[in-house]
Parts: C-alpha cells; sequence; structure tokens
C-alpha cells in the first residue's frame, strides 16, 4: 500500500468511527425520550409515513446529481440514512423525531 493510499484508507476509517460515535448518541437520546415517553410505538400508518420521507430524502451525488439518502443495505443490513445517520427502527418509536424535521407531525 502507498503513503497515499493508506492516507485515504485512515479518513475512512476515520469518518467511519465518527459516524457510529454520532449514530450512538443518537441512539442513547432517542432510547431514553422512548423510555420516557411509556415505550410506546408509532402507530403503522405513521411509521408508513416516515419511511416514505427517509426514502424520499435526497443527498447530492457524483456530478451533481441527487441520489437517495437511505440506504436499505447500510448499519449492517439494519438500514440507515446517510444524510442524518438515523437507523431503521427509529421510525417505529412514538417519541422519535427526525432531526433534519423532514418526518410528517
Amino acid at each position: 500500500m502507498t503513503p497515499a493510499e493508506l492516507a485515504v484508507a485512515a479518513q475512512a476509517v476515520a469518518r467511519h468511527a465518527w459516524a457510529n460515535r454520532d449514530r450512538a448518541g443518537q441512539f442513547a437520546g432517542d432510547a431514553a425520550r422512548w423510555a420516557a415517553g411509556g415505550f410506546a410505538k408509532a402507530a403503522p400508518e405513521v411509521v408508513a409515513a416516515r419511511e416514505a420521507a427517509c426514502v424520499a430524502c435526497r443527498i447530492p451525488g457524483a456530478g451533481g446529481a441527487e441520489i437517495s439518502g437511505w440506504d436499505e443495505s447500510a448499519a449492517g443490513g439494519i438500514g440507515a440514512c446517510h444524510v442524518c445517520r438515523c437507523l431503521a427502527f427509529k421510525r417505529s418509536l412514538a417519541t422519535a423525531v427526525c432531526p433534519l424535521g423532514k418526518w410528517p407531525a
């Protein structure tokens, strides 16, 4: 591996570590709010509306084209958003909110 390749790999590892740290912090806050709310689950129609909003979320891609921020295979197959770092199961928590404000009220 060349020094340049090593530098690129190190940057990728660092981004991954920060992303996981941020995701862990989000999870802790979401779990605390869910516990305080009595572990209530969102109604199926609410979960469906949240899922639609997640799938519709867009981020800039190569060449300026927008691509979906949602990735069903992310986070070990759980599914996650590359924009806000939320995991799929969060949509089913009654007390959860989209950190970007994209979920219907």
